[in-house]
């Protein structure tokens, strides 16, 4: 049997639940748990959103991810350092986000509310690439044979 459009969100929003909460307990940065708590709850409220349009309630307001506050985290996280594991889970992150926005422009049927929750899931997605772009580029750096040349000072 088929999913229809709400049970297929549910699950999505779930797994978008799931692969942040498993981010936050990989990250033992404050600073990195603090943008996964702030996803991790809109994915709630989307969860949330979703359940109310299918019951033909009128939803309440999307819940946007907080880009001041990422750009106030993403100012202190030059010494971050990325495990393996980590990066495999901000790219399930980035996944999970991609499919998501996808499954809900392809499926709104001009819904604006499912529309709209789509937009905020991209703003997810490039939020989570851009941390882990400025995150790669100082590993980068701090790898690079110039770095390297202060170990001798």
């Amino acid at each position: 049997m088929a999913m229809d459009l709400f049970e297929m969100a549910r699950n999505l929003e779930m797994e978008g639940k799931s692969v942040y909460e498993h981010g936050i307990k990989l990250n033992k940065s404050e600073n990195i748990k603090k943008i996964l708590q702030m996803l991790l709850k809109v994915e709630e409220t989307h969860f949330d959103l979703f359940i109310e349009i299918q019951k033909n309630k009128k939803p309440g307001p999307i819940k946007h991810v907080d880009f001041k506050l990422a750009r106030q985290v993403f100012a202190v996280l030059k010494n971050e350092k990325f495990s393996n594991e980590q990066v495999k889970c901000f790219e399930k992150m980035l996944t999970t986000e991609k499919r998501s926005e996808d499954y809900y422009n392809e499926n709104a049927n001009g819904n604006a509310t499912i529309l709209e929750i789509a937009k905020e899931e991209h703003r997810h997605f490039v939020l989570i690439k851009e941390m882990m772009d400025l995150l790669k580029k100082t590993k980068d750096y701090r790898e690079s044979e110039d770095f390297k040349k202060f170990d001798n000072y």
